[in-house]
């Protein structure tokens, strides 16, 4: 896939949680563009949210979790989201903290 593909790829995923995520607090949002500390923020919990994709986890039964690019803190390193949801496909999603995350790490 190109970036764009993955971009557009990216915010309809991140539009599909966003979906499921309203019906609890109407009045989440997806952050427009590039935001560093979360994809999601609900005002109402004070709380942001990073959606990642990972359809190949469900061949593998392995999660891609990012913590550097080249060599430079990112992704689970450097974020500031309060849930981290995993869509992995069929309508399959994981909702987990960061810490939990850094804990299986």
């Amino acid at each position: 896939m190109t970036f764009n593909a993955d971009l557009q790829q990216g915010i309809e995923v991140e539009e599909a949680v966003l979906a499921k995520i309203q019906v609890k607090y109407p009045d989440a949002y997806r952050v427009e563009g590039y935001e560093k500390k979360w994809d999601i923020f609900v005002p109402s919990k004070n709380e942001g949210i990073e959606v990642k994709q990972d359809i190949e986890s469900l061949k593998t039964g392995n999660i891609l979790i990012e913590v550097s690019f080249g060599g430079v803190p990112s992704g689970l390193s450097t974020t500031k989201a309060s849930w981290w949801i995993f869509d992995i496909g069929h309508d399959y999603y994981i909702v987990t903290t960061p810490e939990r995350l850094w804990n299986i790490i």
